[in-house]
């Protein structure tokens, strides 16, 4: 048992010692009795109180609807023995006799039933209303999947243009360096075709003065002299 519950039962407890002695006090009528119903009806409404704040969320204080309404049926019942007691008929507890007896007119649905009936007939809408409350949560649920799904396909959606973005990234830096290899190669490509032509040039020299020594032989001296005296 939730101990919440327990003070309620504890605090409902003293509530019923409370009327005991107020009875007592009313028979002999005494005074004190009017200071012990300000305590009853402080207490009342403290209990009212905490039976809100349980109606508010049943399961959390491990209570089903049932118990929670036999909760409010006892306390209306106590309150109303208080009534008796009172020589005013303006107390909290004539006000709540007065709404007790509202609440339970009869209506279309609920007249010529007894009282095993009736609390049959209030069984099936405490049911209905639960499983109502079931769906409505099955429902909300399954809207917090979707968005939870939505949000995923988001998450994936960023991931997917983060990796475009690395791949184009990847495919920039690919092409700068496929670029620069072209400007090395065209740069030793023009340097190398410079060094060709001088090459040539001189084994073309280096023929032609052979032809010149082995064919003109006689000439050869001669020419040796003059590029000497020069």
């Amino acid at each position: 048992m939730h101990k919440y519950v327990e003070d309620y039962n504890t605090k409902f407890q003293l509530l019923l010692a409370l009327r005991d002695e107020i009875s007592t006090l009313h028979r002999q009528n005494d005074i004190k009795k009017h200071k012990k119903m300000s305590e009853a009806e402080a207490l009342v409404k403290q209990l009212k109180g905490m039976i809100g704040k349980m109606k508010s969320n049943v399961k959390t204080y491990f209570l089903t609807p049932g118990q929670l309404n036999e909760m409010k049926e006892r306390l209306d019942n106590v309150e109303g023995s208080f009534v008796s007691f009172s020589g005013a008929r303006t107390s909290v507890f004539d006000h709540g006799a007065r709404k007790k007896d509202m609440r339970y007119e009869e209506s279309d649905t609920s007249r010529g039933m007894d009282n095993s009936d009736m609390h049959s007939y209030q069984q099936e809408t405490l049911e209905r209303f639960d499983q109502r409350l079931d769906d409505l949560h099955e429902t909300v649920g399954n809207i917090r999947e979707v968005a939870e799904g939505i949000g995923n396909e988001f998450d994936r959606g960023e991931e997917i243009m983060e990796d475009a973005d690395d791949n184009m990234n990847k495919a920039n830096t690919k092409l700068a360096k496929s670029t620069e290899r072209v400007k090395k190669t065209r740069r030793l490509t023009s340097g190398g075709l410079g060094l060709i032509c001088c090459n040539s040039c001189l084994f073309l020299i280096l023929v032609l003065i052979f032809i010149t020594a082995v064919v003109i032989p006689s000439g050869w001296p001669r020419w040796l002299a003059a590029l000497g005296k020069q």
